[in-house]
């Protein structure tokens, strides 16, 4: 898939912005498309020394600290151009949780969606990994989810 392509079936933009950033000639037409599509454009500064020009300029970046996906997260899951698809990627990876940390971790994410932002599938989903996955659970977090969902708990 090209450039061209992703930019305009993204569900968001994360401009990671370093020193070489703005004097591309690219990047603010990406960045201007994904404002013209109206989907969420969320910056990353990268070094002290990058500042963000053109349509980037408009957006408030943030200085990398830490964990970018941690950071951005919340956001994409509380944002209803973004939460159905932040939904479905987090689903994606809860089986995959070897310990029960990381998932009360997803599933606090999880929590942060409104109720009537999740698809019949994506419950449905979330219903059968609960059930099925003993990890899952133990999470108080997914149990909360479950309620809030309106699905059964797991039985005894």
């Amino acid at each position: 898939m090209s450039v061209q392509q992703t930019i305009f079936s993204c569900d968001a933009l994360v401009a990671l912005v370093c020193d070489n950033f703005s004097p591309s000639p690219w990047t603010d037409q990406e960045v201007g498309i994904a404002l013209g599509r109206q989907i969420p454009v969320h910056c990353v500064r990268l070094s002290t020394t990058a500042k963000p020009a053109g349509f980037l300029a408009k957006v408030q970046a943030f200085p990398h600290q830490g964990n970018i996906v941690e950071h951005l997260l919340p956001h994409f899951i509380t944002d209803p151009r973004t939460v159905r698809p932040a939904i479905s990627s987090l689903l994606s990876i809860l089986p995959y949780r070897a310990d029960g940390r990381p998932v009360d971790e997803v599933a606090l994410l999880l929590l942060k969606a409104p109720a009537t932002a999740w698809q019949t599938t994506q419950k449905d989903r979330f219903s059968r990994l609960y059930h099925r996955r003993p990890v899952i659970r133990k999470s108080p977090q997914a149990q909360l989810l479950l309620d809030k969902l309106g699905r059964e708990p797991a039985e005894a």
